[in-house]
């Protein structure tokens, strides 16, 4: 006695057992964004601007070609787990067309001077890896220094 056994039937328990990718997974070979860079830094501690420039490099998945990036978004957040739930909170670039390497913000974004964020960039529909910034003193009254300087001597019989 002899079972019948479609291919779609393999397919589907080879993909259910995870030897197989599932279409969910598979996606068209392009471009993914790395080396995240803010002001021309990896992971910049004491950046001293409100509206910092954000630049990353692109790399082709194996067996693209000719594959040029239509479309970005950068998001910075406040922490990590923001990061990770795509939120945006100090500041979402929006879906944007461009085949641009970088981006800044249009205004200031609301950064807080000695402050840890997070941020990442969308290309295509494929997100990079996280990267982070430490800002310095943004605001210059929170400068707080004295001179120093040597005593003066006092001289003698003068």
């Amino acid at each position: 006695m002899s079972t019948k056994v479609s291919r779609r039937t393999v397919v589907g328990l080879a993909a259910g057992m995870g030897l197989l990718p599932s279409l969910a997974d598979a996606r068209e070979p392009g471009l993914t964004a790395h080396e995240l860079r803010v002001e021309w830094l990896t992971d910049p501690v004491g950046l001293d601007t409100r509206r910092p420039r954000f630049r990353w490099i692109l790399e082709a998945d194996e067996g693209a070609r000719d594959v040029r990036p239509t479309t970005l978004r950068v998001i910075v957040a406040s922490s990590p787990e923001r990061l990770a739930a795509r939120v945006g909170d100090i500041w979402d670039s929006g879906r944007r067309k461009s085949g641009r390497l970088d981006v800044a913000p249009p205004k200031d974004l609301p950064l807080t001077s000695h402050t840890p964020y997070v941020w990442a960039v969308e290309i295509d529909g494929v997100w990079s890896a996280s990267a982070r910034f430490v800002t310095g003193i943004l605001d210059p009254a929170e400068w707080r220094a004295r001179w120093i300087m040597a005593k003066p001597e006092k001289t003698r019989g003068a």
